[in-house]
């Protein structure tokens, strides 16, 4: 059953027996999942403009709830080599590839540090970090799907600083360079898909 198939049967029993509420959103949830997991399958479902877009957007959100909970702290002085938009590499799909493994492994560890340490009971940045995790593995997958490529040379594992003030720091410049590296990948997926090719000389 689809998910636009299982929304039309749940409003038809919502409008007969107004019982039956948490049992469609229930319904609605599981179809809406095998729907996604069908079209990540697909090569012509998996929309990557669409997943860059709302991968990029998650990432804003965690960082506004970052800030929120952590202060706002000055940028890490160092930044990440992985997420240096002048750099080159063998191809765009690459670069972008290897920038989402480092930015997937990288919240991840920032997740780690929040729920463990800094902010155990903030769980509602917990949930952005965690949904765009998610979301940035997912769009590799869909990259990979859509037009091939991956990262040949996985960036190193990121290492967080000790001091805490340190991590604040290396985390809010983390998800600032994460969200810029998306504008970039968006960038990239628009000249792509319009030109209908996969062109290494795309910067």
């Amino acid at each position: 059953m689809s998910f636009s198939i299982g929304k039309y049967y749940c409003n038809f029993a919502l409008t007969s027996f107004p019982g039956l509420k948490a049992l469609c959103i229930l319904v609605m949830m599981v179809t809406l999942e095998a729907d996604s997991f069908r079209r990540m399958k697909s090569p012509w479902g998996c929309r990557v403009k669409e997943l860059t877009t709302l991968t990029k957007t998650l990432i804003n959100d965690s960082l506004t709830s970052y800030m929120a909970a952590n202060g706002q702290n000055q940028p890490f002085a160092l930044g990440f080599p992985d997420l240096d938009l002048n750099s080159t590499s063998p191809s765009p799909l690459e670069r972008a590839q290897c920038g989402l493994h480092f930015i997937g492994k990288a919240l991840e560890e920032v997740l780690k540090d929040q729920e463990s340490d800094l902010n155990p009971d903030h769980i509602s940045m917990h949930n952005n970090l965690n949904d765009s995790v998610t979301m940035v593995w997912r769009l590799s997958a869909c990259l990979k799907i859509t037009f091939g490529g991956d990262c040949t040379q996985k960036p190193a594992h990121p290492e967080m600083p000790k001091p805490p003030f340190q991590r604040k720091r290396w985390s809010i410049t983390l998800l600032e360079e994460s969200r810029d590296f998306l504008v970039w990948v968006e960038s990239v997926d628009s000249r792509i898909v319009n030109s209908g090719v996969v062109d290494s000389r795309i910067p």
